[in-house]
């Protein structure tokens, strides 16, 4: 399995949107649409994939000078639990890292807080429902200094 970045428009990067889809959005009757939003081409974004299956993927885009947003983490379910999702995670916030660090933002379903905590993420506010799906989100911050 090998980590890469994906550009938007190649087959990878549909590969993703079908499976971010699938993971977030299909089972709580949301459309495909929100699938791509306003951060879509504007964020960095990587995968997992193996024999050309994307496996797992995530984005990371810049919200300001200094300030990011970790968005439409995914997993295939019959890979959860496999350290995929870290992997991830870990390359994003490398990522923001190298491009001069910050305030990094995300919103995490309620079940997968205690994940983003082991890497540093703090919950701050209430819980809330996500405008895309309903869904009962968290959100969680987390400050990271350029090397």
């Amino acid at each position: 399995m090998e980590l890469v970045k994906m550009e938007a428009g190649t087959p990878q990067h549909a590969q993703a949107c079908r499976l971010r889809y699938r993971a977030l959005f299909e089972k709580a009757g949301s459309s495909f649409e929100c699938v791509c939003d306003e951060d879509e081409d504007a964020s960095l974004q990587v995968a997992v994939q193996a024999e050309g299956r994307v496996l797992a993927c995530g984005r990371l885009c810049r919200t300001g000078q200094t300030f990011w947003r970790i968005s439409q983490m995914a997993v295939e379910e019959a890979y959860r639990g496999r350290g995929l999702g870290s992997r991830i995670l870990a390359a994003l916030l490398r990522e923001a890292v190298r491009m001069g660090g910050g305030r990094i933002e995300l919103a995490a379903r309620d079940y997968a807080v205690g994940f983003y905590r082991r890497f540093g993420f703090l919950p701050v506010g209430e819980t809330f429902a996500s405008p895309k799906t309903g869904l009962p989100h968290v959100m969680m911050v987390m400050e990271v200094s350029a090397n």
